[in-house]
């Protein structure tokens, strides 16, 4: 046994390993400046420098503000009409469930074809989108080469760019740049087949969105 792979002793405490990307979260999130400096060490082994560092505290900050708005405004929306549009049928969600950074781009996309998946903040800066399928299989040169202009990072099934900001509305000004930057496919989305969008309209031809939510 070497000392990398002894027990601890008991009066020592336990290396919590924020290898785990939802026990990083908490200590980025945390108000401790220990944490915090324990979280800019790990990932200073990552290659993260503390300007980079800096902006994924930021970022992991507004990506709490944006959710809680999205729940306050899922709220108000449940209580003033339930019922969904088409657009959000197709979806599997209400607009207000978008966090509000990508949504102009999600509907965007949709509008040329594309079935959007998840959308928004991922991994520490990371922003991403996902889509049902491989739309961007046969991506033309022309329209790849003004994506990677905006900075992202192009697979067949999904978009990815890391955020340099941690300003709202310039991260939803790059959002809708890539999203007018994609190729119309030439038709809407198809509705998205995601199992929570599939319960949501479920749910929504059955009438019970508001007791879903809570809110009757």
């Amino acid at each position: 046994m070497t000392s990398f792979d002894r027990p601890a002793a008991a009066d020592e405490p336990a290396q919590e390993d924020l290898n785990n990307i939802e026990l990083l979260n908490e200590y980025l999130l945390s108000d401790d400046p220990k944490r915090l400096e324990t979280a800019k060490t790990f990932l200073a082994t990552h290659g993260i420098d503390a300007p980079r560092f800096e902006m994924i505290v930021r970022l992991r900050r507004l990506r709490e503000e944006v959710h809680r708005q999205n729940e306050v405004e899922t709220a108000a929306r449940v209580e003033r009409n339930p019922m969904p549009n088409e657009e959000e049928l197709s979806m599997g969600a209400y607009g207000e469930m978008i966090e509000s950074t990508v949504r102009d781009a999600v509907l965007t996309m949709r509008h040329k074809g594309y079935n959007t998946l998840s959308s928004g903040f991922n991994e520490l800066d990371m922003q991403s989108t996902n889509f049902s399928g491989t739309p961007l299989a046969g991506l033309d040169e022309a329209s790849r080469s003004a994506l990677e202009g905006l900075g992202a990072i192009l697979r067949e099934n999904s978009v990815t760019f890391r955020s340099e900001t941690a300003e709202p509305e310039d991260i939803r000004r790059r959002w809708q740049k890539i999203a007018e930057a994609l190729p119309d496919l030439g038709h809407p989305a198809d509705p998205s087949p995601s199992p929570i969008a599939k319960m949501f309209r479920d749910r929504a031809d059955r009438g019970e969105l508001k007791k879903w939510y809570g809110r009757e």
